[in-house]
């Protein structure tokens, strides 16, 4: 159950909110099932904040710090989150659907059974950051740095990897049908088959394993 001060508090806007949050460094904010539908919210220090099951659905989340906050099953949908950081946050079983992460920063981010379908992850830091089991059906991480992520059992069909970095990201059991892998960086991927790639199409610049080929689109 969420603090009613804290909800409150946070609906005032951005500025009531971290002047606030100046003043209460060791507090740290329950924002738990709070209904923010809609909220602007961009540029909030929330960093470490538990919003546990809160709806966030259409939410201006852009430049928001929520680096290491629980996200753990909130709903994101559609929500703005562009530039946001959100390192070392845990979004496990979190609905992102169609929400805009451009040029977020998720460095070791916890996205383990989240849908982020039709999301869009251009341009987004994602080193180390966990997928496993996401749904990221038809999203686009075209020019994603995503180096040692984990994708195993992920749904990445119809995804967008054009020049992304890849290198050392486990793609074990992920689905791959019609991924678009063209310029992207996987010579060093781990658990990448070849029956993975038969489904995918990439071009001459995509990088892959030695002894593993791509069909052109």
């Amino acid at each position: 159950m969420a603090n009613e001060e804290h909800v409150a508090l946070i609906k005032e806007g951005r500025l009531d909110w971290n002047a606030w949050k100046v003043q209460h460094k060791e507090v740290i904010p329950d924002l738990s099932g709070a209904d923010l539908r809609e909220e602007a919210l961009g540029g909030a220090h929330l960093n470490k904040a538990d919003l546990k099951g809160a709806n966030l659905q259409d939410a201006d989340l852009n430049g928001t710090y929520l680096s290491g906050a629980n996200l753990s099953g909130a709903n994101l949908k559609g929500a703005n989150l562009a530039d946001a950081r959100l390192g070392s946050a845990v979004l496990i079983e979190a609905n992102l659907t169609d929400a805009n992460l451009f040029d977020v920063d998720a460095p070791n981010a916890n996205f383990t059974k989240a849908n982020l379908r039709g999301a869009d992850l251009i341009k987004a830091g994602l080193s180390e950051a966990d997928f496993s089991a996401a749904s990221l059906a038809e999203v686009s991480l075209s020019n994603a740095m995503a180096e040692g992520a984990k994708f195993t059992e992920a749904d990445l069909s119809g995804a967008n990897l054009q020049e992304a970095n890849l290198k050392g990201a486990d793609f074990s059991n992920a689905n791959l049908k019609e991924a678009d892998l063209s310029k992207s960086r996987c010579s060093e991927t781990i658990g990448l088959t070849q029956g993975q790639l038969d489904n995918a199409f990439g071009d001459s610049d995509t990088e892959l394993p030695s002894g593993l080929t791509i069909k052109f689109a």
